[in-house]
């Protein structure tokens, strides 16, 4: 994990660079969603090439109860023309309230079903404070499907007891963790992706 760590703090320093770079390129358009008494304002997913990004992504949109009785919003978005069972790309902003915990605990919880759920899962801290917590999960193997991997990257802002999560998973082959060669994106891909998922901003709404 030594090269890992080397690798992301390379990758955090030159995020930003990458990031500006891709807007230059294209609109840099931003998506604003009240998630409960957040408001959440944050990037279009990495595949969109222009303003109209649901004209290019496949929606799903889910609010409710949870098993545990609190307030679920999840919204989701994947490429145009994929399928939720068997998508290659999955872009989301998601909103849990009341939670208790810290945004931390729940950093720790969904590393903790990643592990459950492939072989080899590591997490990379990115960015750790009380209230957000920014990092990288690596699935080099899933469990029920030793061909496929998944690297997805997440911003969690805890805001008094509303959680809001913003992620990004990428799906391919399955990967050595060591071998960069091998994940399912690049170097300048994983880059831009900590640039755009960091890119969320949060506030409480009037």
């Amino acid at each position: 994990m030594k090269l890992l760590r080397l690798l992301i703090a390379a990758l955090i320093g030159t995020a930003l660079i990458a990031g500006n770079a891709a807007t230059a390129q294209s609109p840099d358009v931003k998506i604003t969603m009240r998630t409960f008494e957040v408001v959440s304002l944050f990037r279009a997913p990495p595949w969109s090439t222009g303003p109209d990004v649901m004209a290019q992504s496949e929606l799903s949109r889910q609010q409710g109860k949870s098993a545990k009785g609190t307030d679920v919003f999840i919204w989701e978005l994947i490429p145009k023309g994929e399928d939720f069972s068997g998508w290659s790309e999955l872009y989301a902003i998601m909103a849990e309230t009341p939670l208790g915990g810290t945004a931390q605990d729940y950093r720790n919880g969904v590393f903790n079903l990643y592990s459950n759920n492939c072989d080899g899962a590591k997490m990379q801290p990115l960015v750790e404070h009380s209230e957000q917590q920014i990092f990288a999960l690596f699935c080099p193997a899933y469990r029920s499907d030793s061909k496929t991997g998944e690297i997805a990257v997440m911003n969690y802002h805890m805001h008094r007891k509303t959680l809001v999560k913003h992620y990004y998973h990428k799906r391919g082959a399955a990967f050595t963790l060591d071998d960069q060669d091998s994940w399912p994106m690049t170097e300048d891909e994983f880059a831009a992706m900590i640039e755009r998922i960091g890119a969320l901003e949060t506030k409480p709404a009037k």
